[in-house]
């Protein structure tokens, strides 16, 4: 990636890491996303590498049984992505 100069990595996460989940592990995985993001954007900014985070909403699965912000269907996040 570096030798090209121009790159992006894309993480997926949601808005459970900004809010108040009963769930703590998946709220502290997610949030670990974005922390992990917002250093990696820090440090290959210079190398012309862009990394963001889609966080879209939280996404329906076997720990979100009761989600409190709009679903999202795999086929929209990987519309929105592309």
């Amino acid at each position: 990636m570096q030798q090209q100069k121009t790159s992006s990595i894309i993480n997926l996460g949601d808005a459970c890491a900004e809010l108040q989940a009963d769930i703590l592990s998946y709220q502290i995985g997610k949030h670990s996303v974005l922390l992990l993001t917002k250093g990696f954007a820090q440090e290959y900014a210079k190398d012309g590498i862009r990394v963001n985070c889609v966080s879209p909403g939280i996404l329906e699965n076997s720990v979100t049984k009761a989600p409190r912000v709009m679903i999202v269907e795999n086929s929209e996040l990987i519309e929105f992505v592309s």
